[in-house]
């Protein structure tokens, strides 16, 4: 029950980190800002793919859980230089699907 939370808030801060970063960064000239703002980014789809695997492991829908929990790779896969901000709202539609199945699980 505490791990499904946690999953929700890692996966929330990750697409709010995810909408920010083309903004903070263009608009950020100090690299060491920056670098911590991607660090942070590294940090939160570290935690959402790691409670996301965990909660495949405990979940009724493990095929499921498991695609949401490996989607940054695997959308990440094909994404490009030039398709960067389509295969990011991808991601971003892809992140906020599982945290409404895994909230949904919750009621």
């Amino acid at each position: 029950m505490l791990l499904n939370y946690f999953y929700i808030i890692s996966g929330l801060l990750f697409v709010v980190l995810l909408l920010g970063h083309g903004f903070y960064t263009k608009k950020q000239k100090d690299n060491i800002k920056i670098s911590n703002y991607v660090a942070v980014m590294g940090f939160s789809l570290a935690f959402y793919v790691v409670f996301g695997l965990i909660l495949s492991v405990f979940s009724k829908s493990h095929l499921i859980m498991l695609l949401f929990a490996l989607s940054p790779f695997i959308i990440g896969r094909f994404a490009t230089y030039k398709t960067k901000n389509l295969f990011a709202s991808v991601q971003i539609i892809c992140i906020l699907i599982s945290v409404l199945f895994v909230g949904g699980s919750l009621w």
